[in-house]
């Protein structure tokens, strides 16, 4: 998988651990982990630094392949390819810090991030799962040509819990 995609308005590129400080700063609020399935609340810079060494040795292994969304210079969200065991399908999870929620960035972020991995590791397909409470992430998915597959309860570690929430598949020919 090639280590930095460009799109119009992002680079997207591996961790490095001098981004951990910019990762806690804007991972570090509720609305934003509650609505992934294994970041907690509170992040502080230690999860961060522990995110970015486990994203690089999970790319080697070919596991997931992590990214950081930088604009302008400045890291304002991170996504990934993974999967639960290396004969799985791929699923994308992201997340973005708040002051840019509303403006298209992780739609044109996921975007790239699925050509890139049809190109790249010849993914046909891709899986993802989206809370109920969250229809940003519902939105951006549709826009890119996921498809609703059935209502899921998924673990959030952030809430301590399962929550309700629906799971999506993409044929990459309509990424």
């Amino acid at each position: 998988m090639r280590e930095i995609i460009k799109t119009e308005r992002l680079l997207l590129r591996r961790p490095e651990m001098d981004d951990a400080r910019a990762l806690a700063e804007w991972i570090n609020h509720y609305d934003v982990v509650k609505q992934t399935g294994t970041i907690c609340f509170p992040y502080t810079y230690l999860h961060a630094e522990y995110w970015v060494m486990i994203s690089r040795n999970y790319w080697k292994r070919g596991k997931a392949y992590n990214f950081v969304m930088e604009h302008t210079g400045k890291v304002i969200g991170s996504l990934g390819l993974f999967r639960a065991s290396l004969d799985a399908e791929f699923e994308v999870g992201y997340m973005l810090s708040q002051s840019y929620w509303g403006r298209g960035f992780m739609t044109e972020a996921v975007q790239g991030l699925l050509r890139a991995g049809a190109e790249d590791l010849d993914m046909r397909r891709c899986h993802a799962g989206v809370f109920s409470d969250n229809p940003g992430s519902d939105a951006v998915l549709m826009k890119l040509g996921f498809k609703k597959t059935r209502p899921d309860h998924l673990y959030s570690v952030a809430r301590g819990c399962n929550a309700a929430g629906y799971r999506y598949i993409c044929e990459l020919d309509n990424a």
